[in-house]
């Protein structure tokens, strides 16, 4: 069986990788205020739907770059996935 480069895995994982750690700092972002006290008023207010950040409907109000974060987040995912699939089902088999 001939030996394949591994930059395929490499960039699929640093892909991969990446967007998930965009999407945990986009949660984070939400809900970093739930730390201290699940009673507070801040945290009580980030638990509506209003701050959703990955399917926003109306009324939506928008936290700093968790949007953006989540979405570039979602891309890279995306992106990486075909490179994942890919490089699966090139695995010898037993």
């Amino acid at each position: 069986m001939a030996k394949t480069s591994g930059t395929p895995w490499y960039t699929a994982a640093a892909l991969v990788a990446l967007g998930g750690l965009l999407m945990a700092a986009a949660a984070a972002v939400r809900w970093l205020p739930c730390l201290g006290s699940r009673t507070d008023q801040t945290c009580v207010a980030r638990q509506s739907r209003v701050y959703d950040y990955l399917v926003p409907t109306e009324p939506w109000q928008a936290l700093p770059a968790t949007a953006l974060l989540a979405g570039v987040g979602m891309f890279l995912l995306a992106a990486g996935w075909p490179s994942v699939r890919r490089c699966a089902s090139s695995w010898p088999r037993s």
